[in-house]
């Protein structure tokens, strides 16, 4: 290793605040669907929801960034890691899905889930429909069990080659947002056709309109569908310094990039929404929009950075150990906000948006970061006692 490398703060702020665009999407949903076509409320919401849908593939792009900043210049060991992700991102995942489930059938008592259900629970848990935003969670443990095909490719040291694998991913990505379904239903009547010398559970599978149907609502959930964003970062994460340089020497033209497929992805979006056009390459509007406002929003945020890290590191500490323990929790707090403002009869749409997103910013933040703080001060302790316990020790056996 070539010394301690600085920590990459500006990514933290940037999960921070992609977090509180994905609580706003999910606030915003109501009224998307609510508000009467063409009015001016429906056009904002709409809009708004349109320009910050990077938010999921913005946290995939950071997630490479981070593994392979680190592991650039440490050795990588899968178990290890597959141990810190477990402990990191799947096991507060599935504490947050039991604590739903609970909530819906205990306390909001809602119909839809009935009594306690173990094999339910389990469902919920490996594909994680219970809450919109888990599918981000199952997305991304595709990606950690794939890590030593990431890791392989990462040492082939060639700009041609790194060139040519953005290209492809940016096509794969394409592709598997159009026809994921079709491929995939097509892709299990080959498995299941495969004569085998014992009982092929897929023997017998057809591929008709309601399996494809079903099949789309994996499309989000399949790493192929953000396959451009986690190589990008992958190779970002690798030459950091020198993204930075050239990102800030591009920013005319990814600024004019983000502005016209923005124009265009929220015109054309609304039009589909109002059922006027079927806007049928969504998809690629979509992964070049995704792109260049991740581009756009790294260069704010880092600046942005500069300014934050006057008010200390405590502060981005807590931010950056915060925003996944948000993202986990936020629907929850406007699931529970919405069932009371209908219990108390408040039916308006932008009353209930107000109400809901002062509760679910403030409590997520607030409980969240409090709680970051709290962990970080004990883990700060522990490491204290164990520090003061070895040299307690040590001193003993240097009497004896």
């Amino acid at each position: 290793m070539s010394g301690v490398r600085r920590k990459i703060t500006e990514i933290s702020v940037f999960e921070f605040f992609i977090c509180m665009s994905v609580i706003t999407i999910h606030l915003l949903s109501e009224g998307v669907d609510g508000f009467a076509k063409w009015s001016a409320a429906s056009i904002i919401f709409s809009s708004l929801t349109r320009l910050i849908s990077f938010a999921v593939p913005g946290f995939v792009f950071t997630s490479a960034i981070k593994l392979f900043y680190k592991y650039s210049e440490s050795k990588f060991r899968y178990g290890r890691f597959l141990l810190g992700r477990f402990l990191k991102v799947y096991l507060p995942y599935v504490i947050a899905v039991v604590v739903y489930y609970l909530v819906f059938i205990y306390v909001l008592k809602l119909d839809a889930y009935g009594s306690f259900n173990l094999k339910q629970l389990g469902h919920y848990i490996l594909w994680g429909d219970i809450s919109a935003q888990f599918y981000f969670v199952i997305l991304i443990v595709q990606f950690y069990i794939l890590m030593p095909v990431w890791i392989l490719i990462s040492k082939l040291k060639s700009n041609i080659f790194a060139a040519l694998l953005i290209a492809v991913s940016i096509v794969v990505t394409i592709i598997s947002r159009m026809s994921f379904p079709a491929l995939a239903a097509n892709a299990l009547t080959s498995l299941g056709n495969i004569q085998t010398p014992f009982l092929n559970p897929l023997s017998g599978f057809t591929a008709d309109a309601d399996t494809i149907k079903n099949l789309s609502g994996f499309t989000n959930k399949f790493f192929t569908s953000y396959l451009v964003f986690w190589i990008s970062g992958m190779y970002i994460g690798l030459n950091y310094e020198k993204f930075t340089e050239l990102i800030h020497a591009g920013r005319p033209v990814i600024y004019i990039g983000w502005f016209l497929l923005a124009v265009a992805h929220c015109i054309l979006s609304y039009l589909k929404l109002c059922g006027i056009s079927r806007y049928s390459f969504e998809p690629i509007i979509v992964v070049f929009f995704c792109i260049f406002s991740i581009f756009g929003f790294y260069i704010y945020v880092n600046n942005l950075t500069i300014s934050l890290e006057r008010m200390g590191k405590g502060f981005l500490t807590s931010i950056a150990d915060a925003s996944y323990d948000i993202y986990l929790i936020h629907c929850l707090v406007i699931t529970v906000v919405y069932f009371y403002l209908k219990q108390a009869d408040i039916e308006n749409i932008l009353t209930r948006f107000w109400i809901t997103a002062a509760i679910t910013y403030s409590f997520s933040i607030i409980f969240c970061v409090l709680q970051s703080t709290i962990q970080t001060n004990l883990r700060l302790k522990y490491r204290r006692w164990s520090a003061a316990q070895a040299r307690k020790s040590a001193r003993r056996k240097r009497y004896l």
